[in-house]
């Protein structure tokens, strides 16, 4: 399978076409120039064929981003969508991922995950798929938000891990994986 990495902070990206056998990983990462006013991002995914896309977000500071994006899925789709968000600080993250089938497709999958990193972060998870055909053999969608539980923290504290190393390595093991 093809990988494709695209570094989506280029403010004119509005479309982006996934071809037959394709990974596309997208990164958004505010770390360095943080987003000083509320912001919406719209972004177009054309999905044709068996691909799978991931989106990571990294918010920090005080980012307040909206991020939509819409999939369209081609005939013949078979589509992994993960979208996921790291929110620190005190950055709000809105992710609304909406898929449109039009065409009979095998199946897509979306899945959101936000991970807050402060008590101050927030984020909201939106996922919508949209059938407008009922030749869908599969059409999946789960979100989640968390953050990193107690018993997780106190294992790797025992180990000489503290809170914000073990941020970091989550993040950095993410991004590793993903992109």
């Amino acid at each position: 399978m093809k990988k494709r990495k695209i570094n989506a902070l280029q403010r004119s990206l509005k479309t982006i076409e996934i071809k037959h056998e394709e990974d596309v990983r997208i990164l958004f990462d505010f770390r360095e120039q943080p987003l000083q006013q509320p912001t919406n991002i719209n972004l177009t995914i054309q999905l044709e064929g068996k691909n799978k896309v991931y989106i990571v977000v990294i918010a920090n500071k005080r980012t307040n981003l909206s991020l939509n994006i819409t999939y369209k899925t081609s005939k013949k789709s078979n589509s992994i969508i993960n979208n996921t968000a790291f929110v620190m600080d005190s950055a709000q993250i809105k992710l609304h991922d909406k898929v449109i089938v039009e065409q009979p497709i095998d199946e897509v999958h979306l899945r959101q995950q936000i991970y807050l990193y402060s008590t101050q972060a927030r984020g909201e998870a939106i996922p919508e798929m949209v059938l407008k055909t009922n030749k869908v053999k599969i059409a999946t969608h789960e979100s989640s938000i968390s953050d990193i539980n107690e018993r997780e923290q106190a294992y790797f504290a025992s180990k000489g891990i503290d809170y914000k190393k073990l941020q970091q390595l989550l993040l950095e093991d993410y991004i590793s994986y993903c992109l």
